[in-house]
């Protein structure tokens, strides 16, 4: 289930989405508070950098972080990315109900489920993410 924190994070984001009015295009080439809010999501990165970037490393460069510089055993960090994977699969549910909720939060629903997805492939778990 998800917590208040992230309820209200997803509510603020719906909300944003599809009651913000549209605004005239700009020379930034945004129409409107939802395609900035698009474009933001799209560049999402780590706050923290890792090897002198700030990018989404795959799961060795993660699991040589852990170890290297958080002192992490090896099935800790297995431990750790199970538990991520639960997190997730404990999350689908709460997600698909809120966008049969909030239809206009479907299309976010349906943008969020397949990075999800991709993202646990990358540490090489899967989760059906089609029921």
């Amino acid at each position: 289930m998800c917590d208040e924190n992230s309820k209200a994070a997803i509510f603020r984001l719906h909300r944003a989405r599809t009651e913000l009015p549209c605004l005239p295009l700009t020379r930034t080439g945004f129409s409107g508070p939802r395609d900035a809010i698009n474009r933001a999501l799209s560049l999402i990165i780590p706050a923290l950098s890792l090897g002198g970037a700030k990018k989404w490393w795959d799961v060795k460069a993660l699991h040589k972080f852990g170890v290297a510089h958080c002192g992490l055993s090896h099935s800790s960090i297995r431990e750790i990315f199970d538990q991520v994977t639960t997190a997730v699969g404990e999350t689908i549910p709460d997600i698909r109900r809120y966008a049969n909720d909030y239809p206009a939060f479907s299309e976010t629903a349906g943008k969020m489920l397949p990075a999800w997805e991709a993202g646990l492939q990358g540490i090489g778990k899967t989760l059906n993410f089609k029921t």
